[in-house]
């Protein structure tokens, strides 16, 4: 599995990929206007997914203190139970330990997405608080990183 910065030229195939996968449930979907917005934000990061040089779904990060934090905005995977979800989360700590020797990642999730806790709750994430969106409840969670769990990283 790699990592690789993506750019406006993805945003239609990342749209088609939240409106189609089972992960628009779970996530505050986003417009064209609003992604393109957030793609050219220096502070975000917007990760494709591949595996054999194919886009299997994309992650948004946050950078906050000059990546020494980072929060963990969005992961969809078209194709779920094939374990490329838990794949790209590890992946994604190591790129930020690689990238900015980041010392935590915090994401929320809505309560209702069980599956999801209990992903994040499997490699490690903490609840740490509640939070709401719309009226719905969201647990934030919060994993400390070490530089020495840094295994084999491959970016594009």
């Amino acid at each position: 599995m790699e990592l690789s910065l993506l750019n406006e030229n993805h945003i239609a195939e990342l749209i088609e990929m939240e409106n189609n996968s089972e992960a628009s449930e779970f996530i505050i979907r986003y417009d064209k206007a609003k992604h393109l917005s957030e793609i050219k934000n220096p502070l975000n990061r917007y990760l494709g997914i591949y595996e054999k040089g194919k886009l299997l779904g994309f992650l948004i990060l946050g950078v906050e203190q000059e990546g020494q934090k980072i929060e963990f905005r969005r992961i969809v995977i078209e194709q779920k139970g094939f374990g490329y979800g838990q794949k790209a989360v590890k992946e994604l700590e190591e790129y930020c330990i690689a990238l900015w020797n980041t010392k935590s990642i915090w994401l929320d999730v809505f309560e209702f997405n069980h599956r999801g806790i209990y992903i994040y709750e499997k490699l490690g994430y903490k609840k740490i608080g509640e939070s709401s969106y719309n009226g719905k409840r969201l647990i934030v969670m919060e994993k400390y990183l070490s530089p020495n769990q840094l295994e084999n990283v491959y970016y594009l």
